[in-house]
């Protein structure tokens, strides 16, 4: 045990992962809707199987570490990560090579500094690119290129709301929404989602609001993550396509791909961050950084897993150049 003083959490572990999976369970809802029965069946066996595994593995231990949640957390976020038509089996290897690997070889839930959804999510990548597939083509688009996506795909919904909107909300400050946004913000278009995670990217955006009312998520690493990402994204974004400066669209790749659930679920794993408010926020203006420029120039036009990981390999430096004193630290 430390020395004093000590502070008391009444956030437990098993807490904090239910808290987080009550969180995404609208969002796995609503991928279902948008998907086909095929997401609710790869989400539900694939949580299924964490927890089946994570249980073995802690009856054979010595340790007899209690059931914390967490394999229940990292098998629906991994399944949030997958496209739609991924075979069922894809993700059940990604999992198990999470916990047989990363939980099993590095101590427990607590101790990897790799984010283990992200390790399962690169190890699926890697051995199956054609079944995960990379995706629409976003990196480097312009605002022209996205337009002309998004109106492809678009829904009736979606454009009759457009012109209302247009004409009777946004007119009155000049502004005019291009066709196609609402069908991908509200998660009911048509071959517009690429991820199970992005049908529901309304629904997880509203969720992190009440993660980050509640301090169950320290506010640091979206905030500069999205900044990161944002300002050069709207300055830069457009210069691969030959649309010139400030021609990036924000929205779209805010809304686009797994960068909500990055921001709010992944870059904040409580085993992968760092400890300190100012490695917090370093940690996600990297991340943002380090997105926007896999997703500008990079061949995965996704870049959200691989920055966090990048990021993660950081964060015992990171802890060491940051390391906040305790109070009985007089050095």
């Amino acid at each position: 045990m430390s020395k004093t003083p000590q502070a008391f959490d009444s956030l437990t572990s098993l807490r904090l992962h239910g808290t987080l999976i009550l969180s995404l369970a609208p969002v796995a809802v609503v991928a279902t809707f948008s998907g086909g029965w095929s997401v609710a069946f790869v989400i539900l066996t694939t949580m299924l199987v964490a927890w089946v595994t994570d249980f073995l593995l802690r009856r054979s231990s010595s340790l007899r570490e209690r059931d914390d949640g967490s394999s229940l957390l990292w098998g629906l976020c991994l399944s949030l990560l997958m496209p739609p038509a991924v075979p069922f089996w894809i993700p059940w290897a990604g999992v198990l090579f999470s916990l047989l690997v990363i939980k099993a070889l590095m101590g427990g839930s607590g101790s990897p500094w790799l984010n283990p959804v992200l390790i399962a999510w690169a190890f699926c990548q890697t051995c199956w690119p054609s079944e995960m597939g990379l995706g629409r083509a976003i990196s480097g688009a312009g605002s022209a290129q996205i337009s002309g996506f998004l109106l492809e795909h678009q829904s009736t919904f979606d454009r009759s709301f457009t012109e209302w909107l247009n004409s009777n909300v946004l007119s009155w400050i000049n502004i005019q929404l291009p066709g196609g946004y609402i069908d991908l913000i509200s998660g009911l278009g048509n071959g517009v989602h690429s991820w199970n995670a992005e049908a529901g990217a309304t629904l997880l955006l509203a969720s992190t609001v009440f993660l980050l009312v509640r301090g169950t998520i320290p506010w640091q690493i979206p905030s500069f993550f999205f900044v990161g990402f944002a300002v050069p994204m709207a300055v830069l974004g457009g210069l691969p396509s030959g649309a010139g400066l400030f021609a990036g669209d924000v929205l779209f790749q805010v809304f686009s791909g797994t960068f909500l659930l990055g921001i709010f679920f992944l870059a904040t794993d409580t085993s992968s961050r760092p400890l300190s408010e100012s490695g917090l926020a370093l940690f996600g203006l990297g991340a943002g950084i380090l997105t926007f420029s896999l997703r500008t120039w990079g061949a995965h036009p996704e870049g959200v897993g691989y920055a966090i990981l990048l990021m993660n390999l950081l964060v015992p430096w990171i802890d060491t150049a940051l390391k906040k004193k305790v109070l009985n630290d007089f050095r």
